[in-house]
């Protein structure tokens, strides 16, 4: 798979709290996130996903050789560097691992996981769009549950699978929130006995 990674480093005020003021991090790189996103499409690059993590991890695959790796970087690293509150840089290729969805367990698996990563950022951009909207509205917290079951009933997931997903879901944030990676999945995995 043709994943290609960008890890934008930006200066946070600080007193930057990522678990406090992570809607603070989302403001600052948003502008930067879209600039970047747009600048890649225009030049031939469709399916585009990004993290705050809380640096920006932008993520794109080379779906018909439009764009080389090399233009693609240069142009990511200049509109990164337009911004104040830019710090440095890193770029992934293929070579790097497959990132585009290391979650998955075969290549297929892998190409409908970095789809769903692209599908899943087009449906927070239309959050973005309605922001105000929702936020005076029923909230962000709110319409991300509604969406929950949006996607879990056409798969066929009924209440109890949808409860179960969610729960363990739920179970894997919290014990990341309070420990470290690996001894959040240990616990998850060995105590709760949840797959990951």
């Amino acid at each position: 798979m043709n994943n290609y990674r960008a890890n934008i480093k930006v200066k946070f005020p600080k007193s930057f709290n990522y678990w406090k003021n992570f809607d603070e991090a989302r403001t600052l790189q948003y502008e930067m996130i879209q600039e970047i996103r747009w600048a890649l499409k225009d030049k031939g690059i469709i399916y585009i996903w990004w993290f705050y993590e809380p640096h920006i991890e932008i993520t794109w695959l080379d779906n018909g050789g439009f764009l080389g790796k090399k233009e693609a970087f240069e142009i990511v690293e200049q509109i990164a560097r337009g911004y104040s509150h830019f710090e440095s840089i890193k770029f992934m290729s293929p070579e790097d691992g497959n990132f585009g969805d290391w979650f998955c367990e075969n290549e297929r698996e892998r190409e409908f996981g970095a789809l769903r990563h692209h599908y899943c950022a087009e449906l927070a951009e239309l959050f973005e769009i309605y922001d105000n909207d929702i936020i005076e509205g029923k909230g962000r917290i709110e319409q991300y549950k509604r969406t929950l079951h949006t996607l879990a009933n056409p798969l066929a997931l009924n209440y109890t699978d949808e409860a179960k997903a969610c729960f363990s879901r739920g179970l894997i944030c919290l014990l990341f929130r309070f420990f470290s990676f690996k001894r959040a999945v240990f616990i998850y995995t060995k105590i709760f006995r949840q797959k990951y």
